[in-house]
């Protein structure tokens, strides 16, 4: 019988030590980001004028990724590959780089969200602590993982479900309780880290759950069929665009200047901003107000533009915005609670976008409270299933 071989005191001491610096650099710097974010979020909201930069900053900052980063194009979904296939193909420069070009998104009114730059900002952390203190491809992987575990977290404040998407993330079937115990240490520290600064996170409103009975089953498949639909509807509109752009012109640094020009036609026909940025505020209304059957479908235009042109930024927020609002739609046509339906879907798009559906039950955990997890999870699988085969992150 083989037993396991025991990690000598000295390695396991410097592992510890490298996982003590990458969460606590992965925590700072990630509140330092959500802080920059918020101010810039706030600058745009008190000066609407900006918007009409958002062309040229797409073009910039496309032009700028193609001359200088070529390989840095794929954003998250390069970071799931390399824990897929062990390859580490970036370097600290990954960090400032999405750093500087989401908040340029972000400050002419894009469409996008925040964890890409989160997990992104952590790699490039991650590639630099490793050539400080360098590993076998073993824990070279781990340390990967343990990155994006804390960037996640640290951006949502949701530890354990930063710890969840770490490895629901690519699919891993290699978990050992060596991974596991880094990865936990790394998603709580970098949470602590991050909240030592001036930052908070935004908190909903929901509604005492619903007494079980074979109406609200049905009611809940109905809302997992809408949840997994539109998740499918906005991989599948990204796509599109994305081919559009390209039979426009095969310049993508032009592809983003269109887009942006679309994106300020959309504001001045639709008479409004709020389809812009993060739209936290939207998803915090959502909770308590039912919003209109519109409202979810024009946020899903907006950020499949804003993404298929090229900005910076990630899926995740909007995705929360579009699941929010959609289940507050529904919850006023199914008469259930509004908070009750909002909060589901909130986690049930992005879940069923990016073929999460455990780090999203989890994250209703975290955010809402153990009963709504029992009641996120069957919703969340169903709705990847209804989803379909492709992911935000393939």
């Amino acid at each position: 019988m083989a037993f396991p071989k025991i990690t000598p005191i000295k390695e396991l001491i410097r592992w510890i030590i490298a996982l003590l610096l990458l969460s606590s650099c992965v925590g700072l710097v990630s509140g330092v980001f959500l802080y920059v974010l918020d101010g810039v979020t706030n600058l745009r909201l008190q000066v609407p004028y900006l918007i009409f930069g958002l062309p040229f900053a797409g073009y910039f900052m496309v032009w700028y990724y193609q001359k200088f980063a070529p390989s840095y194009q794929a954003g998250t979904k390069m970071l799931v590959a390399a824990l897929q296939n062990g390859n580490q193909n970036w370097n600290f420069f990954l960090a400032p780089l999405i750093f500087v070009t989401t908040l340029l998104t972000h400050l002419f009114g894009g469409s996008a969200g925040r964890e890409g730059t989160a997990v992104q900002m952590a790699a490039g952390l991650e590639s630099a602590i490793s050539k400080l203190v360098p590993f076998d491809a073993t824990k070279q992987k781990t340390f990967l993982r343990c990155a994006l575990a804390a960037g996640f977290s640290a951006v949502f404040g949701v530890p354990l479900a930063g710890f969840v998407f770490a490895f629901e993330v690519d699919k891993t079937k290699s978990i050992n309780a060596f991974s596991v115990a880094s990865v936990c240490f790394c998603a709580l520290v970098a949470n602590v880290v991050a909240l030592l600064l001036p930052i908070s996170h935004a908190t909903y409103k929901t509604a005492v759950l619903p007494d079980w009975s074979f109406g609200l089953f049905l009611a809940l498949l109905a809302c997992s069929l809408a949840f997994g639909f539109t998740a499918r509807l906005f991989i599948e509109l990204q796509e599109r665009i994305g081919i559009v752009f390209q039979k426009i012109t095969d310049k993508k640094p032009l592809q983003a200047f269109i887009g942006g020009c679309i994106l300020i036609a959309l504001v001045f026909v639709l008479q409004t901003d709020r389809y812009l940025g993060l739209g936290i505020s939207e998803i915090e209304n959502a909770f308590q107000q039912p919003t209109d059957g519109t409202v979810f479908g024009w946020k899903l235009l907006f950020t499949a533009i804003t993404l298929a042109a090229g900005f910076k930024g990630g899926e995740v927020t909007p995705l929360f915005f579009i699941g929010a609002t959609l289940g507050s739609f529904l919850a006023l046509q199914l008469g259930l609670p509004l908070g009750f339906v909002a909060a589901l879907g909130f986690v049930a798009v992005f879940g069923a976008a990016a073929a999460l559906p455990l780090t999203c039950a989890v994250m209703c955990l975290e955010l809402f409270g153990i009963p709504y997890f029992l009641v996120a999870f069957p919703v969340c699988l169903m709705a990847r299933i209804f989803a379909g085969k492709k992911s935000i992150y393939t």
